[in-house]
């Protein structure tokens, strides 16, 4: 992105002339500047001083430094974080009969026919499948739904293994090939979990489960606030995750395949956060300080030892 682009996007986010996509960009690149410091912000009015001041910076064509003064923001990097969540707010309008597909650090918001809106992860695919009785798709990855309510056509999604059911609610699917688990999260409304004619669990707001694909077994959960997916905006949250969802997790925002020999690291849980404004070597470094090992870099693959 160009900075003379940049320039007037915040232009109009200052003029109050921003698209609602424009002005997510923006917020979402302001929130990087927190997520640097990782601590809290304090007053409301400190905040919005310390963004106008960012603001101003932009414009005048000056470095910005990050509130608490850790680390030095140059436009170029600037420009580059913004362009990766344009790319990751385009809005793509899906047909009744459609496949949508994404690669690495790739999102994409979908408005389906119905204008249930989905936001697709990296490394995903999503198969449109709308008839005249009900709304039908199948996902490969990660995805995160608005349903618009529609009585007379249930909206489905369809896994490997799970049929999740709704009529008019937001929830999380995360089902990857290469993890095990498939995970859902409520966040409004319910849905209903169907495992080959089974039914799961009917899940509220808040409510989450956790299907095992090799054995059958499933648990469901409580989902707080810290836990609530986020990747859209250039946060995954990592609670409990195994060794192959964090190996996801990084393929998904770097490319690089994550690989360990070491039983304990494969064995171990992981709680992280990945940020899209962090780079493959500052993720790598926080996660071997947690795990107390070492990595090394073969072409397209880290190996945790």
């Amino acid at each position: 992105m160009k900075f003379s682009r940049l320039k007037k996007l915040i232009t109009r986010y200052q003029q109050g002339k921003a698209s609602p996509a424009e002005r997510y960009i923006v917020e979402r690149w302001l929130e990087s500047f927190q997520h640097d410091d990782q601590r809290p912000w304090g007053a409301a009015e400190k905040l919005q001083n310390f963004r106008q001041s960012v603001l101003d910076r932009a414009l005048a064509g000056r470095t910005v430094q990050s509130r608490l003064g850790l680390r030095m923001v140059k436009w170029a990097a600037a420009a580059v974080v913004l362009a990766t969540i344009v790319i990751s707010l385009m809005l793509y309008r899906a047909e009744p009969s459609h496949v949508l597909t994404t690669g690495v650090n790739q999102m994409k918001r979908l408005m389906l026919p119905d204008s249930t809106l989905v936001y697709l992860n990296a490394n995903s695919r999503l198969t449109v499948d709308f008839g005249k009785r009900e709304r039908l798709v199948t996902l490969e990855g990660e995805a995160f739904f608005e349903v618009s309510p529609d009585k007379s056509k249930p909206f489905k999604v369809r896994t490997s293994d799970l049929e999740v059911g709704v009529l008019g609610t937001a929830f999380h699917v995360n089902a990857y090939p290469a993890v095990d688990d498939t995970r859902i999260m409520v966040r409004s409304g319910s849905v209903q979990v169907v495992d080959s004619g089974r039914v799961l669990a009917v899940l509220g707001a808040a409510d989450g489960l956790t299907y095992d694909r090799r054995t059958g077994e499933f648990n469901r959960t409580e989902i707080s606030s810290g836990e609530a997916p986020s990747w859209w905006k250039g946060v995954t949250v990592l609670t409990d995750a195994s060794f192959a969802m964090l190996a996801q997790r990084i393929y998904n925002q770097y490319g690089v395949i994550l690989e360990s020999t070491d039983d304990d690291v494969r064995a171990a849980t992981y709680n992280i956060t990945v940020r899209a404004n962090r780079t493959l070597e500052q993720t790598l470094s926080q996660l071997c300080a947690m795990v107390q090992k070492k990595y090394r870099k073969e072409g397209n693959r880290v190996v945790i030892y």
